[in-house]
């Protein structure tokens, strides 16, 4: 059944045995199209993980892009505390799979090597968005 994590990019430093632990720690979600994952400004707490569908990505009201399946959303609310720079509205009937900071916290204290190899995922994650923007301007 960890295949299915396959497809997020953000997992990428994570072995097989580790993406089975992990599914113990998240919540499946079904997103109907137009239908708000999250919105901008709202306390931030969880990673989303898009297995199928896509996401409109919208700051205040305008669209800032769409992800899809293999894209995270949120990665850095689980090591870091504030508000989402974004709405996340589906485009079309979306499978999320969501790992919320206590799962996170849960995690890191149960099975420490594989919160870490998460960390370092999210981190060449999203400093590769990072360098996909810069590459772009």
């Amino acid at each position: 059944m960890s295949g299915v994590l396959d497809k997020a990019i953000v997992l990428s430093e994570l072995g097989p045995d580790e993406r089975s632990t992990l599914l113990d720690f998240l919540e499946p979600r079904q997103i109907q199209e137009g239908g708000a994952l999250f919105y901008n400004g709202e306390e931030s707490g969880e990673m989303y993980l898009v297995m199928e569908g896509s996401v409109r990505l919208e700051i205040d009201g305008s669209e800032a892009g769409v992800i899809g399946a293999g894209d995270a959303l949120g990665a850095m609310s689980l090591v870091r505390i504030g508000s989402r720079q974004c709405g996340a509205v589906a485009v079309e009937r979306c499978r999320v799979l969501v790992l919320t900071r206590a799962s996170y916290l849960r995690l890191r204290a149960e099975f420490p090597a594989i919160a870490l190899a998460l960390q370092e995922g999210i981190v060449r994650y999203v400093s590769g968005e990072l360098q996909s923007l810069l590459d772009r301007a």
